[in-house]
């Protein structure tokens, strides 16, 4: 099950927030506005919202039940 609930940004440990393009290029990125923080300019696009979040929430080391 994935939830829209984002975690913390892995870098600064700041507050994560959903871009969302619009219906007109249907594309997602999760970025950290936090001052200095690397995590902006590493920030990946994504086709689907879901993909987008339960990428940014995977950690490594965490197990992942739901691997396919």
């Amino acid at each position: 099950m994935t939830t829209n609930k984002l975690k913390p940004c892995p870098f600064c440990g700041g507050e994560a927030e959903l871009k969302d393009f619009g219906k007109e290029y249907s594309k997602y990125k999760i970025v950290c506005d936090t001052d200095g923080c690397v995590n902006y300019a590493l920030s990946v696009t994504y086709l689907e919202k879901r993909l987008a979040i339960a990428t940014w929430n995977k950690r490594a080391g965490e197990q992942n039940a739901n691997r396919t």
